[in-house]
């Protein structure tokens, strides 16, 4: 099925997104969509599967016009969209996930689907046991299943190791052939450039304007400047924080096995993994988000003073954040419903206990068009992301805990955050990295690799 997009334009309250995009996609060929943070790429995709209205202009399909106004009139027309962060049901098994929205006859299928994309996984396995790579995976099946003629995924291999995306891409390139128009959103060029039949570019070319571009264009690092900032981030105290003798084992999970972590004040620590191999299970626990029993202790030594804390499950966020003495600042990899959520106002998302600076001061910090009066649903992954940074450091953190920060952004924007951070570094900030994709070494002070639940 062809798909065209005419002189499409849409604005989220003062802001224009998108105008007058035209983009044809045609049927049996794997299309990449690029583009900077905030230029348009996510609202396309909204645009295409029903999720937003455009403000004029048309969707054709086979040079037909048609008119969504929900994502159900775009499923019944043969399209459907993989989110990046899939939005599963979490106290449900594995089989009753992906049998929703089926009918009798497609639901049929489901093993044979399984068997072939979601090879050692327990159908009755419940979905909050289900690490973040095999739920895009299981998100991936249950819209297959759907028969589309159209599929669009938006950053796919944001959460995916190296042999699950070529895994992913050699089944997208077979369902090419059979016909299938597949859209996938991503920020990596070489990736596009590797897989895709044809790649297009939405470029910004004004604050408020975007275009869709016929070429590339490259980034000039040169033109990135580390960024100055107006918010009190010297620490004069000096931390030392360890996470002693980690061990959780948990059913359909590898087993975690004598963590042992310590992260100082002007100090980076990286840890890079999978979320198969231990680094999600990891992430909850350090967070204080862990929904499982585990062993292990949390100390912290603050100018001299030793405070040990007990990982169990009772463990949580806010103990961390409000009882510990610390000034810590979090961003889960979970961007959208853990740090943020889609219903909240930009101003509620941006005021929280320990924020000295204004809503609209961690705005105009991170450089984004946007009113605080909006909801977070207005936000591109990466505004979101640079929203979040700055709100965490407008609370002037002494423990800084970072979670797939890279993720989702462009080039410009992770030269970006990888000065910031060792400015933060420098200024006697202890950082905490969690990574499952490549993140600048030469910054950090120690560097653990993560495998099979263990550091190797």
């Amino acid at each position: 099925m062809k798909l065209e997009l005419k002189d499409i334009n849409f604005s989220f309250s003062h802001k224009i997104v998108l105008d007058k995009l035209n983009i044809s996609f045609n049927e049996g060929k794997l299309h990449g969509l690029l583009g900077e943070n905030g230029a348009g790429k996510s609202t396309t995709a909204n645009i295409i599967c029903g999720e937003l209205i455009p403000s004029s202009g048309k969707i054709l399909l086979n040079n037909q016009e048609v008119h969504f106004s929900t994502p159900k009139d775009a499923i019944n027309n043969h399209i459907c969209y993989v989110h990046q962060r899939p939005m599963l049901c979490e106290n449900i098994t594995v089989y009753e996930n992906l049998i929703i929205g089926l009918s009798k006859q497609q639901i049929k299928k489901v093993s044979e689907f399984s068997k072939a994309l979601l090879p050692g996984i327990n159908l009755k396995t419940p979905i909050f046991h289900i690490t973040s790579d095999y739920r895009f995976f299981i998100s991936l099946t249950n819209a297959l299943l759907k028969e589309p003629e159209i599929l669009i995924l938006d950053e796919p291999s944001a959460l995916l190791n190296k042999e699950q995306i070529s895994f992913l891409y050699s089944k997208l390139c077979h369902l090419t052939k059979k016909g299938m128009n597949i859209i996938v959103i991503t920020h990596s060029q070489e990736e596009a450039e590797k897989y895709c039949d044809d790649v297009f570019y939405l470029n910004s070319i004004s604050p408020n304007l975007n275009k869709l571009a016929a070429e590339s264009t490259k980034n000039n690092e040169n033109n990135h400047h580390k960024e100055n900032t107006n918010f009190p981030l010297k620490s004069e105290n000096s931390i030392e924080v360890n996470w002693n003798n980690i061990n959780c084992k948990t059913r359909n999970h590898i087993p975690l096995k004598n963590i042992n972590l310590k992260v100082q004040s002007g100090k980076i620590t990286l840890v890079k993994g999978y979320a198969e191999q231990g680094l999600s299970q990891l992430e909850d626990i350090l967070c204080g988000m862990n929904k499982f029993k585990c062993q292990g202790k949390l100390s912290i030594k603050k100018n001299n003073q030793l405070t040990t804390y007990s990982l169990s499950k009772g463990f949580s966020t806010y103990k961390l954040r409000n009882k510990c003495g610390l000034r810590i600042g979090i961003i889960p990899t979970n961007k959208k419903f853990r740090g943020a959520n889609p219903a909240l106002y930009i101003k509620d998302m941006l005021t929280f206990k320990q924020n000295f600076i204004t809503p609209e001061k961690i705005i105009e910090k991170s450089k984004i068009n946007i009113s605080k009066e909006e909801k977070a649903s207005a936000l591109s992954g990466g505004m979101l992301q640079r929203l979040l940074i700055n709100r965490e450091l407008a609370g002037n953190p002494e423990l800084l805990i970072l979670c797939n920060p890279l993720q989702g952004l462009d080039k410009a924007s992770c030269i970006n955050i990888k000065n910031k951070l060792e400015k933060l570094a420098a200024e006697n900030t202890a950082i905490l990295i969690l990574s499952n994709s490549e993140f600048p070494e030469e910054i950090c002070s120690l560097v653990h690799q993560l495998k099979k639940g263990e550091f190797v």
